[in-house]
Order: C-alpha cells, then structure tokens, then sequence
C-alpha cells in the first residue's frame, strides 16, 4: 500500500497545478459594454501657457575619488580616440604636465591641462597600457624619479605618456613625450 501512495500524492500535485496554471494565466475578458468609449474633447487653443525648457550642460564636477578600474579604462579609452575632454572628471583641479626635453609646462589648471594633451595627437596607434609593456618597464628604468609609480602608455610611433595618480585615482601629473628613446636612450 505503501509504493503507492507517494505516486497518488505526486499525481494530484501535477494534476492541482496543471489546473492551478490554467486558472491563473487564463486571459481576463472584459464585456464590450463596461468598455468607456468616450473621448475628451481637446481644446485647439491652449488656455495657459507652458513654461518654455531650455537645455543647459553641466559643467564637469571634479570627482573626490573614483574607481582604479574606471580611471585607468577612461585613460586607455580618451588617449588612443584623442578625446582628451573626456578624462577631465578623472583629473584633480590642477594638474603637472611635463613634456619631455622641453621647458613646458608645469603645473596648470585642469582645461589648461587638457589642452596640453593635444601634444599627443600625432601619436599613432595602437597604444600599449600594459603593464607587462617592455617599452614602458624602459622608460621607468632609465627615468626613476619622473616616472616613479606612473600608468605609462606607448603609441607604435614612439610617443608616451605617464599618468601619475593620487591616493584617490585621481590624475595629478602627465608626462609626455613624442619620442620615447629620449628618454631609454636606444
């Protein structure tokens, strides 16, 4: 008796939510006449005037701290597209730019500094962020104390950039040079 109880019970189950399912997703009708057919009839002038919208942009804000990941991914994103703006939010208010074998720049304000990054425009890609890049391991070697702690960045026609950023992943210093072999000396 008892081999057959658990396949009953098991049977009414199915067949309890078989019906249960049917029940549940039958489609609701609703008779033609508690349907409201009637249309409100719209002015063809309008009796108050609507307040008039205007677009503005905000400016960038500067962000307190921000993800590794998401600043190191704006970088390798805006340099290669030469969309230099874009890292604007990643970037303290002031920031050191140095281009390499060159008097320039020191340190400038933010727009200032996005500006000087058009120095980059000529570079071809692809850009290498590697951080197994033997070119950028070069670079830090033969430069220690500029390039101390610095996201480093190769384009195929020999320029590179450094990224230093502060405790909050935010840029603080750009070292840029066209030519990477000023400073491996090879």
């Amino acid at each position: 008796m008892n081999k057959f109880i658990v396949p009953l019970i098991s049977f009414v189950l199915i067949i309890g939510g078989i019906i249960g399912w049917t029940y549940l997703t039958k489609p609701t009708s609703i008779p033609l006449s508690k349907i409201d057919t009637s249309i409100e009839k719209i002015p063809s002038s309008p009796t108050q005037k609507l307040p008039t919208v205007t677009e503005t942009i905000a400016e960038t804000s500067t962000l307190t701290y921000v993800n590794p990941s998401v600043a190191i991914d704006s970088f390798e994103t805006a340099i290669p597209e030469k969309k230099y703006n874009d890292m604007a939010a990643y970037m303290t208010p002031n920031v050191t730019i140095i281009k390499y074998a060159t008097s320039c720049c020191g340190t400038l304000a933010k727009a200032n500094a996005l500006t000087e990054l058009s120095y980059l425009s000529d570079a071809v890609g692809p850009w290498n962020f590697s951080m197994t890049n033997p070119i950028a391991k070069q670079i830090e070697a033969a430069d220690p104390e500029t390039f101390k702690d610095a996201y480093i960045g190769t384009a195929s026609n020999n320029y590179a950039v450094g990224l230093i950023l502060n405790d909050n992943y935010l840029i603080t210093k750009v070292i840029i040079t066209n030519n990477y072999h000023l400073i491996t000396g090879n």
